[in-house]
């Protein structure tokens, strides 16, 4: 390393889409053999909280000590990285608008609720035991499947696209690639 770079610190930011760290081989996964992601996990850390990608870009501008400009909807991760006390969110909601297969679905990291807009059918996997999402917990575990439609009429109160009438999901309304009101605030 040159060394006029040698007193500032790397930075290795690793995402995924819907993997924990030990499915990297991060933690030890027992079918996942990846020594120098497992170096560099011994040095690093893990912000175990729903984060996501509009993340990635305020962590790494406060990691290089740039002001996050404001509008900008995601927020740095390095506070809980550090370990700090910081509020956070306690869940993602995330949405596919794929014709008739369209989807709005929530997770905590733990669990995933899945709501088919076009057909109204419902899903619930466990994260912990089941990555893949291969068995629907829906049909056994009513009072999760009840919590999480919860938050999601809670989120989707208000949209345009008229996805909750009277304190309701309602299925069949058409989804909308780009919202009137983005960009908008």
């Amino acid at each position: 390393m040159p060394e006029s770079n040698a007193d500032r610190p790397n930075i290795v930011l690793i995402v995924t889409d819907q993997w924990r760290g030990d499915c990297l081989g991060l933690q030890g996964h027992p079918a996942v053999e990846t020594p120098n992601l497992d170096h560099l996990f011994g040095q690093g850390t893990i912000a175990d909280a729903p984060v996501e990608l509009r993340d990635v870009m305020p962590t790494l501008l406060d990691a290089a000590g740039v002001e996050i400009p404001n509008g900008i909807e995601g927020r740095s991760v390095l506070p809980l990285c550090r370990g700090e006390q910081t509020e956070w969110r306690d869940a993602l909601h995330g949405e596919h608008s794929r014709g008739e297969t369209s989807n709005h679905w929530m997770t905590d990291g733990k669990e995933m609720y899945i709501w088919h807009s076009q057909t109204g059918e419902e899903q619930l996997f466990d994260l912990r035991t089941d990555l893949s999402n291969t068995r629907n917990l829906a049909a056994t575990r009513s009072e999760r499947v009840a919590y999480w439609r919860t938050r999601l009429i809670a989120s989707l109160t208000g949209r345009e696209e008229g996805y909750v009438d009277d304190g309701k999901l309602v299925v069949g309304r058409k989804p909308l690639a780009v919202l009137d009101s983005a960009g908008q605030g």
